[in-house]
């Protein structure tokens, strides 16, 4: 046989002719290697606040299928680099999880990967991100803190999301005050307690938020001494233990360096297998390994002088009651609740709950344990089929088990569920269609006109609670039709009809508008809205409009403004005004003021420079925003080492540095089609020296002695180098 495969697995015969035969099995064996393919199929079934589902299919089949006994599933928070396991297990069985329980909020990425006995295949990763917020929980519950009577104690919770709550004392609410002081930081709660009286010992002390609690006894020690050494044995506490338990014998002490010493029926109890002290600040304690019936008397803590008495009285094991009775399949449907509850023959004895051999927390948030005198329960909300198995609650050696088995809830959608519906919604608007299903955990998919339905920007699905929501954004008329919502071969359906939007606008707003302004004027672009409550958004040439310093936007009644303070050309073009679809569009047009120069300004203007000095040509303009161009007979003139053109407010200035003869001519300023003209003249300087005044000198001067150049100027302010 060439290229076996796990079809091949069967019972093989030969016959002769002769009628003899021979039988041969044959067992075909997966290959002994890890999974080479990842899974395939990632698939973001439900997303909540606080947990999604992942689904995946498991890795294809090639000529020779490798066994796969897991899936390790991980996640990793956006911006970090350390992936997680989501699970508790060290591998889930089946191809879908629900991840919840989140430490901190953020966006994650989740993989998955196959697993047997040989390794492990490579990993898939699911598309995009998922956004999870932690669920309220206690992150740090209460802790007993010993108080000392007369003194001051201070108790705090941690939560996982910042909650207000409320503090109880033996189920009174506690409030803030001169001995009671409250605080709450974010998540964390703090209560402290001013003056502790002695009768606090004892009392339940709870912390509740929002359906969360955390609770405590209270303890507290008197002060000061030993805690107990005044009464006498017939006064003795009473200690109850059970056989082959532990007995504990607890002494509170105010001297903490105080020795002790530990006494049975009167006489000196030593340390060893069977006694054992234990010692830390300000208390004692004497454990009483495996308690025998003869373990029962008169114990008694002896320091300085004071005593503390205890009277150990021993019990025999307890037992189950109708174990018969008891120990039975549950049956529960997917979605809905489990309980199981059993009796033991005495009150408050200590169980353990197990799930097929594994011992389940306290503290765990599925099940809840519940011990009521000689009854003991333990009850899940909801259940799915994961959670099938054997439930065994014991103490000691005795047990009662339980076989709970989850079956699929028959009915999908709630009772009051409508089976059709009928939609209206304007064009131009969100139609959103809403089912509730009957439990929790219920996996719908969406169809119009009989096509699957999936989230994309147009179509939106939401699952939350019981609810299911198909959201269609800005509904059109080819979006009206028939709509259903199904689960395991039950529908609900709805036919959604698409109507005209109402009038948004006032009845009397022009659709188009044209608007004119002046540059660095205000502009104004103005409608009338039909409702006063109506939300509008602006556009210019298409974009999405926000209130800045230089676009303004007013709401007074039913008017809406856009408000340009100071508008320019660049703010020409289309603007519009939109809510519901509906549009009240502008053109907006810039023109030049009237007046672009100051009316005091001349026309023409007669400029001299001397040869070699500056040459300054100013103007005024109206408006400090307008632009100006300079010309120099006829031609424009840029900025350069030999031409600098400055702007100060209304002045707009020329400057021509070291002028020649050649720079004479006809200079102008011009803008918005209107122009200032100047004539520049260029003159030989004025003589510096005076006339009688030689150009060549020849001075001559003896050594050692000083010498003096001299020379006389025209004008006595004149400044020489």
């Amino acid at each position: 046989m060439r290229n076996v495969s796990a079809d091949d697995d069967a019972v093989y015969i030969c016959e002769t002719p002769e009628g003899s035969r021979t039988v041969a099995e044959l067992a075909v064996q997966a290959p002994r290697k890890p999974p080479l393919q990842p899974p395939v199929d990632p698939v973001v079934k439900a997303r909540m606040e606080s947990s999604v589902i992942l689904s995946w299919s498991p890795p294809p089949h090639g000529e020779r299928p490798v066994t796969i006994d897991g899936y390790l599933v991980e996640k990793k928070k956006l911006g970090t680099y350390t992936w997680i396991r989501c699970h508790e297990a060290e591998w889930v069985a089946t191809p879908e999880l629900t991840v919840a329980d989140v430490a901190e909020e953020g966006n994650f990425q989740f993989r998955v990967s196959a697993l047997n006995s040989f390794g492990q295949s490579p990993y898939l990763e699911f598309p995009g991100t998922v956004h999870l917020a932690p669920k309220l929980a206690v992150r740090t519950p209460l802790k007993a803190v010993q108080a000392v009577e007369g003194g001051e104690v201070t108790f705090s919770v941690d939560l996982t999301v910042a909650s207000a709550g409320e503090w109880f004392l033996d189920g009174q609410a506690l409030k803030a005050s001169s001995v009671y002081e409250i605080h709450c930081d974010r998540t964390r709660h703090t209560l402290t307690i001013r003056e502790v009286p002695a009768s606090l010992h004892g009392a339940q002390l709870k912390f509740v938020a929002n359906g969360i609690e955390s609770s405590i006894r209270m303890e507290v020690r008197a002060a000061p001494g030993l805690t107990a050494n005044k009464p006498p044995a017939a006064a003795a506490r009473e200690v109850l233990a059970r056989l082959h338990e532990e007995a504990q014998l607890l002494a509170e002490l105010s001297d903490q360096a105080a020795a002790v010493t530990w006494l049975k029926d009167g006489r000196t109890l030593s340390p060893g297998p069977k006694y054992e002290v234990q010692a830390s600040a300000g208390r004692r304690v004497l454990l009483v390994r495996d308690v025998a019936r003869d373990d029962a008397g008169l114990y008694e803590c002896v320091s300085r002088g004071g005593r503390i008495a205890y009277q150990l009285s021993v019990q025999g094991l307890a037992r189950f009651l109708h174990k018969d009775m008891a120990g039975s399949c549950v049956d529960a449907v997917a979605g809905g609740p489990a309980q199981f509850e059993c009796e033991t023959s005495e009150a408050h004895v200590h169980v353990h709950w197990y799930k097929d051999g594994m011992e389940l927390g306290h503290s765990g948030e599925r099940f809840l344990q519940e011990d009521v005198g000689t009854r003991h329960r333990l009850v899940a909300a909801t259940v799915t089929r994961q959670d099938e198995g054997t439930y065994s609650c014991r103490v000691g050696e005795d047990s009662v088990d339980f076989r709970l088995r989850v079956s699929e809830p028959k009915v999908v959608f709630a009772k009051d569920q409508v089976a059709h519906s009928e939609v209206q919604a304007e064009a131009g608007a969100s139609a959103t269609l809403s089912c509730e299903v009957a439990q929790a955990q219920t996996e719908v998919m969406w169809y119009k006109d009989g096509k699957k339905l999936s989230s994309s920007l147009k179509v939106h699905v939401e699952a939350k609670g019981c609810r299911r929501r198909l959201v269609v954004q800005q509904a059109g008329k080819t979006d009206a039709g028939d709509y259903s919502c199904e689960a395991r071969g039950q529908r609900v359906s709805f036919r959604l009809h698409i109507t005209e939007p109402k009038m948004m606008f006032a009845k009397e707003q022009s659709v188009h508008n044209e608007v004119q302004a002046e540059a660095g004027a205000s502009a104004m672009l103005s409608c009338e809205v039909a409702q006063a409550q109506t939300e509008v958004t602006w556009y210019k040439d298409g974009k999405k409009l926000s209130s800045s310093s230089k676009v303004g936007m007013e709401v007074k009644g039913c008017t809406r403004r856009l408000v340009l303070p100071q508008a320019g050309k660049a703010d020409a073009g289309e603007y519009s005004c939109e809510a519901g679809g509906q549009r009240v569009s502008f053109h907006l047009h810039i023109t030049e003021p009237k007046g672009v120069f100051a009316k005091e300004q001349s026309v023409h203007n007669e400029v001299q420079a001397e040869a070699g000095t500056t040459a300054m040509l100013s103007c005024e303009v109206a408006q400090p925003q307008t632009e100006v161009t300079w010309y120099k007979d006829g031609k424009k003139l840029s900025s350069s080492s030999k031409v600098r053109m400055e702007v100060k407010g209304c002045t707009r200035r020329l400057v021509v540095q070291q002028v020649g003869k050649a720079d004479a001519g006809e200079y102008s300023c011009e803008a918005g089609g209107q122009r200032v003209s100047f004539q520049l003249h260029i003159t030989e300087p004025k003589a510096v020296f005076a006339k009688e005044q030689l150009v060549h000198n020849e001075v001559r001067t003896e050594a050692g002695a000083s010498a003096t150049l001299s020379c006389e100027v025209a004008q006595a302010q004149t400044e020489v180098t």
